[in-house]
């Protein structure tokens, strides 16, 4: 069965980043985030997220 990839873009989104991972992981397979740069916490919360196996 084919899986289903979320891949986005995201820079300084740090107010929206672990609401939108939260609900998006129940809809997907796979999370990908390219991001370009943030000089705030998305990285720094992204990465939490990883090591917390976020799972829908």
């Amino acid at each position: 069965m084919p899986k289903i990839v979320c891949f986005t873009r995201i820079f300084n989104e740090d107010d929206i980043t672990e609401a939108f991972v939260r609900h998006h992981a129940t809809h997907v397979d796979e999370m990908l985030f390219l991001d370009d740069g943030s000089s705030d916490r998305t990285v720094e919360i992204l990465t939490a997220l990883r090591g917390e196996a976020v799972a829908g």
